[in-house]
């Protein structure tokens, strides 16, 4: 048992060892993108992100409910609130 954690533990630092021949594309990259200070303090901030809208609530609504909808005239708002949801 002993002989394969440690068999385990020099494979894994001999494949850590191992350097690549061929340079990272970051290494590439990283000459065109150095600037100098005074192209960074010129550069402007990235804009902000736009607020999301607010998603209407119940309260939002309950003021036109209460004055659209009376005892008189209730069943028929509800099925019309039904005829709308189920789409007909």
């Amino acid at each position: 048992m002993r002989l394969a954690l440690v068999l385990a533990v020099l494979l894994s630092l001999a494949g850590c060892s191992k350097q690549k021949s061929e340079p990272s594309p970051s290494a590439e990259r990283a000459p065109a993108a150095e600037s100098t200070p005074a192209e960074r303090a010129s550069a402007a901030p990235p804009a902000p992100q736009p607020e999301p809208p607010e998603l209407p609530t119940e309260s939002d609504f309950e003021q036109e409910a209460t004055e659209k909808i009376t005892g008189s005239n209730l069943e028929r708002e509800l099925d019309q609130l039904e005829r709308e949801l189920i789409g007909r």
